[in-house]
C-alpha cells in the first residue's frame, strides 16, 4: 500500500479493483547506485544514480511508481518527478509535506554514483524523461542492497 510505513498491508474487496498486467519493471542496487529499467527482459535503461545518504537512506522493498509530476530541466528535480509508493524511514515531513521516495532528475551529475539525497533516486534528466515516457502508473519498483 503507498502509506506509511513502508510495507503496510491491507485488504480491499476484489469486485472494487480491475487487474491488469504492466510489462515493465525498475531495479535499484543501493549498494551499486545503480538504476536498471526494463519492458520485459529488455533493457530501456541502465544509469549511475544519487541515492539517500546515511541519515535519510532510500528505503529497501517492492514499491510502484504513483504518478507523475512535471518539472523543468536544470532544476534540482530535473523534468519529471515520479513518485513512488515508498515514504522516508528517516523524515516525518518534507519540503513542508509527507516524505514520499521518488526518481527524478538532477542539476547535480557530478553526485552520480554517491549517497547524497535525502531518499530520493537522482539520475541524468535524459534518462527520467525517458522513464516517463515509457513507465506506466503502477510500475514496480524494487529498490535492494
Amino acid at each position: 500500500m503507498p502509506a506509511r510505513p513502508n510495507g503496510a498491508e491491507g485488504w480491499i474487496r476484489s469486485s472494487d479493483v480491475v487487474l491488469s498486467s504492466i510489462g515493465t519493471h525498475v531495479e535499484i542496487d543501493v549498494g551499486q547506485r545503480k538504476l536498471r529499467a526494463y519492458r520485459g527482459s529488455q533493457l530501456l535503461a541502465e544509469t549511475s544514480v544519487v541515492v539517500g545518504k546515511n541519515s535519510t537512506q532510500t528505503p529497501r522493498g517492492h514499491f510502484f511508481v504513483t504518478d507523475y509530476e512535471k518539472k523543468r530541466r536544470g532544476t534540482a528535480y530535473g523534468p519529471w518527478i515520479l513518485p513512488l509508493s515508498a515514504y522516508s524511514q528517516a523524515l516525518d515531513e518534507f519540503d513542508g509535506g509527507v516524505p514520499v521516495i521518488a526518481m527524478h532528475g538532477t542539476n547535480r551529475p557530478d553526485l552520480l554514483g554517491s549517497a547524497a539525497s535525502n531518499g530520493c533516486i537522482r539520475m541524468p534528466d535524459d534518462v527520467i524523461q525517458l522513464l516517463r515516457d515509457n513507465l506506466p502508473q503502477g510500475t514496480p519498483v524494487d529498490i535492494r542492497d
